[in-house]
Protein backbone atom coordinates (compact mmCIF):
# COMPACT_ATOMS: atom_id res chain seq x y z
CA UNK A 1 0.00 0.00 0.00
CA UNK A 2 1.34 3.32 -0.95
CA UNK A 3 -0.05 6.76 0.49
CA UNK A 4 0.75 9.99 -0.83
CA UNK A 5 -0.54 13.38 0.56
CA UNK A 6 -0.46 16.95 -0.82
CA UNK A 7 -2.78 19.82 0.69
CA UNK A 8 -5.58 19.09 -1.46
CA UNK A 9 -5.81 15.12 -0.96
CA UNK A 10 -4.71 11.37 0.07
CA UNK A 11 -4.28 9.25 -2.39
CA UNK A 12 -3.55 5.62 -1.92
CA UNK A 13 -2.16 2.55 -4.25
CA UNK A 14 -3.19 -0.70 -3.53
CA UNK A 15 -3.15 -3.74 -5.29
CA UNK A 16 -3.98 -2.23 -8.61
CA UNK A 17 -6.18 0.60 -7.54
CA UNK A 18 -6.25 4.85 -6.80
CA UNK A 19 -8.38 5.70 -3.98
CA UNK A 20 -9.17 9.29 -3.53
CA UNK A 21 -11.12 9.64 -0.50
CA UNK A 22 -13.04 12.84 0.56
CA UNK A 23 -15.30 13.69 3.40
CA UNK A 24 -17.83 16.17 4.63
CA UNK A 25 -19.41 17.27 7.44
CA UNK A 26 -23.42 16.64 8.07
CA UNK A 27 -24.96 19.00 10.65
CA UNK A 28 -28.67 16.81 11.62
CA UNK A 29 -31.66 17.88 12.47
CA UNK A 30 -31.05 17.16 16.08
CA UNK A 31 -27.96 19.42 16.26
CA UNK A 32 -25.92 16.55 16.04
CA UNK A 33 -22.75 16.49 13.56
CA UNK A 34 -22.26 13.37 11.20
CA UNK A 35 -19.93 13.03 8.45
CA UNK A 36 -20.33 12.00 4.28
CA UNK A 37 -17.48 9.98 3.21
CA UNK A 38 -16.84 9.53 -0.77
CA UNK A 39 -14.00 7.41 -2.51
CA UNK A 40 -13.17 7.95 -5.96
CA UNK A 41 -11.73 4.25 -6.66
CA UNK A 42 -9.88 4.07 -10.31
CA UNK A 43 -8.32 0.46 -11.61
CA UNK A 44 -4.60 1.28 -12.64
CA UNK A 45 -3.70 -2.50 -14.15
CA UNK A 46 -5.17 -4.82 -16.43
CA UNK A 47 -6.81 -7.17 -14.04
CA UNK A 48 -10.24 -7.31 -12.40
CA UNK A 49 -10.64 -6.94 -8.84
CA UNK A 50 -13.43 -8.00 -6.69
CA UNK A 51 -14.92 -5.75 -3.84
CA UNK A 52 -17.01 -6.72 -1.47
CA UNK A 53 -20.23 -4.47 -1.22
CA UNK A 54 -22.85 -6.00 0.90
CA UNK A 55 -25.91 -3.61 1.93
CA UNK A 56 -24.36 -0.35 3.22
CA UNK A 57 -21.94 -0.76 0.89
CA UNK A 58 -18.22 -1.83 -0.07
CA UNK A 59 -16.90 1.34 2.61
CA UNK A 60 -16.22 -0.28 6.28
CA UNK A 61 -16.38 2.11 9.40
CA UNK A 62 -15.00 1.71 13.40
CA UNK A 63 -15.65 4.85 14.72
CA UNK A 64 -14.42 6.49 18.52
CA UNK A 65 -15.90 9.69 19.62
CA UNK A 66 -13.62 12.07 21.80
CA UNK A 67 -14.54 14.27 24.26
CA UNK A 68 -12.98 17.93 24.16
CA UNK A 69 -10.03 16.47 26.85
CA UNK A 70 -9.41 13.45 24.73
CA UNK A 71 -11.29 10.90 26.43
CA UNK A 72 -12.85 8.18 24.24
CA UNK A 73 -16.99 8.38 25.23
CA UNK A 74 -18.19 6.21 22.52
CA UNK A 75 -16.38 3.55 19.93
CA UNK A 76 -18.25 1.15 17.92
CA UNK A 77 -17.04 -1.75 15.34
CA UNK A 78 -19.51 -1.58 12.48
CA UNK A 79 -21.62 -4.65 11.27
CA UNK A 80 -21.84 -6.16 7.34
CA UNK A 81 -25.03 -7.12 6.27
CA UNK A 82 -25.02 -9.27 3.40
CA UNK A 83 -22.21 -11.03 0.86
CA UNK A 84 -22.73 -8.95 -2.65
CA UNK A 85 -19.65 -7.72 -5.18
CA UNK A 86 -19.23 -5.63 -7.21
CA UNK A 87 -16.75 -5.84 -10.13
CA UNK A 88 -14.36 -3.61 -11.08
CA UNK A 89 -12.86 -4.14 -14.67
CA UNK A 90 -9.68 -2.83 -15.96
CA UNK A 91 -10.04 1.08 -16.46
CA UNK A 92 -13.04 1.86 -14.42
CA UNK A 93 -13.56 4.78 -12.23
CA UNK A 94 -16.46 4.08 -9.29
CA UNK A 95 -17.51 6.17 -6.53
CA UNK A 96 -18.33 4.31 -3.39
CA UNK A 97 -19.83 6.48 -1.05
CA UNK A 98 -21.79 6.06 2.84
CA UNK A 99 -22.10 8.59 5.79
CA UNK A 100 -21.87 8.11 9.19
CA UNK A 101 -23.61 7.33 11.04
CA UNK A 102 -26.01 4.91 9.91
CA UNK A 103 -28.16 1.62 11.06
CA UNK A 104 -24.66 -0.47 10.94
CA UNK A 105 -22.61 2.30 12.18
CA UNK A 106 -24.03 3.54 14.99
CA UNK A 107 -23.11 7.21 17.02
CA UNK A 108 -23.40 10.38 17.60
CA UNK A 109 -21.12 13.94 17.52
CA UNK A 110 -21.84 16.71 19.70
CA UNK A 111 -20.26 20.67 19.67
CA UNK A 112 -16.68 19.78 20.90
CA UNK A 113 -16.71 16.65 20.71
CA UNK A 114 -14.46 14.82 17.53
CA UNK A 115 -14.88 11.98 15.90
CA UNK A 116 -12.01 9.32 14.65
CA UNK A 117 -13.72 7.14 11.86
CA UNK A 118 -11.31 4.51 10.62
CA UNK A 119 -12.48 3.57 7.29
CA UNK A 120 -11.76 0.35 5.64
CA UNK A 121 -13.14 -1.92 2.76
CA UNK A 122 -15.08 -5.38 3.43
CA UNK A 123 -12.97 -7.12 0.98
CA UNK A 124 -11.08 -6.96 -1.75
CA UNK A 125 -9.73 -9.82 -3.73
CA UNK A 126 -8.50 -10.28 -7.81
CA UNK A 127 -10.78 -13.23 -7.46
CA UNK A 128 -13.79 -13.74 -5.71
CA UNK A 129 -12.54 -16.09 -3.08
CA UNK A 130 -9.32 -14.53 -2.54
CA UNK A 131 -11.04 -11.24 -1.07
CA UNK A 132 -9.68 -9.76 2.26
CA UNK A 133 -10.84 -6.79 4.12
CA UNK A 134 -8.55 -3.87 4.24
CA UNK A 135 -8.83 -2.35 7.71
CA UNK A 136 -7.98 1.17 8.48
CA UNK A 137 -7.28 2.27 4.92
CA UNK A 138 -7.77 5.97 5.80
CA UNK A 139 -9.21 7.98 8.98
CA UNK A 140 -11.41 10.66 9.36
CA UNK A 141 -11.04 13.09 12.04
CA UNK A 142 -13.98 15.86 12.65
CA UNK A 143 -13.95 18.57 15.40
CA UNK A 144 -17.67 19.62 15.80
CA UNK A 145 -18.41 23.17 16.56
CA UNK A 146 -18.90 26.44 14.36
CA UNK A 147 -17.42 25.80 11.11
CA UNK A 148 -16.64 21.96 11.18
CA UNK A 149 -14.20 20.43 8.93
CA UNK A 150 -13.63 16.63 7.83
CA UNK A 151 -9.69 16.12 7.43
CA UNK A 152 -8.62 13.06 5.85
CA UNK A 153 -5.37 11.67 7.84
CA UNK A 154 -3.34 8.45 6.47
CA UNK A 155 -3.50 5.80 8.96
CA UNK A 156 -1.01 5.17 11.95
CA UNK A 157 0.48 2.43 10.63
CA UNK A 158 3.06 0.44 13.38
Amino acid sequence: MTYRTSPESLVIEVDGLRLVPTAEPVKRANGSYGVRVAVQVTTTDDSAHHLLAPTNGALSFFSKVLDKRGKVVFEHADQRNGQEALLLTPGMQTELKREWPTDSASGVVWWGQTLHLEVGLWGLGRIEVDRRPLKRLFVVELKAGANPRARILPPDLP
